[in-house]
């Protein structure tokens, strides 16, 4: 033992949990997404349009920024899966090495 190993069991329940979070957070943005300008909210004549022109790219910045977020959490949780299963695969392969040390590697 190095001191370097990877709990694997431990490593794959958190990469299911970030993946799970970053699925939840996805959908928390749908009804965020679909709120709109707000001017039906106060019966706007024209008046307001600077503001809703502001409050509408703000919006749309906003939900980009977490959609973005999810998909980087999403990432993560499945580059931790990925480290699991090549993990696994590496020691695999080693024991293997180990069992049949004539054969060639590389």
């Amino acid at each position: 033992m190095t001191g370097m190993e990877m709990d694997r069991g431990g490593t794959g329940q958190d990469a299911s949990l970030v993946s799970t979070h970053a699925e939840e957070h996805h959908a928390a943005l749908n009804p965020l997404a679909q709120r709109g300008d707000g001017t039906s909210s106060f019966g706007d004549d024209g008046t307001f349009g600077l503001f809703i022109a502001a409050y509408a790219e703000s919006r749309d910045v906003s939900t980009a920024v977490h959609r973005g977020l999810s998909t980087v959490m999403q990432d993560t949780g499945t580059g931790m899966h990925l480290a699991v299963r090549n993990t696994n695969d590496a020691e695999a392969a080693n024991a293997e090495a180990f069992r049949d040390p004539g054969a060639a590697w590389a």
